[in-house]
């Protein structure tokens, strides 16, 4: 059995156009350092957002990231958690974890036609 997908765990407003996201990702929590940049789509249309990596934990094999919301790929991207932020639903990761299945499903679609 493989490794999970990557996914947000947790997706918080920490001010008027910011948001903080804990993002489970094995790979960049074991190898990865704060001050290093992770890059991140909203779709696979969406133009890569590359963001700074503001913390790690390898134990819970997942890091965090601060989006600001304030061109057309970050707002794309806050547009599609907006949902899940700041809710308190027990489904909140696997939401993300289905988005991103979707757009692969679309992705791989569009490539074999």
């Amino acid at each position: 059995m493989g490794e999970k997908k990557p996914y947000i765990v947790s997706a918080e407003k920490i001010s008027e156009k910011a948001y903080a996201l804990e993002i489970y990702h094995p790979l960049i929590a074991r190898n990865f350092k704060p001050g290093q940049f992770a890059t991140v789509q909203a779709s696979p249309e969406s133009a890569r957002i590359p963001l700074q990596i503001v913390d790690t934990d390898p134990e819970k094999e997942t890091f965090w990231v601060v989006v600001r919301a304030y061109n057309r790929p970050t707002l794309e991207l806050i547009e599609i958690l907006k949902p899940i932020i700041n809710s308190d639903s027990i489904w909140k990761s696997h939401s993300l974890l289905l988005l991103g299945d979707y757009f692969l499903s679309k992705d791989e679609k569009q490539n074999k036609s």
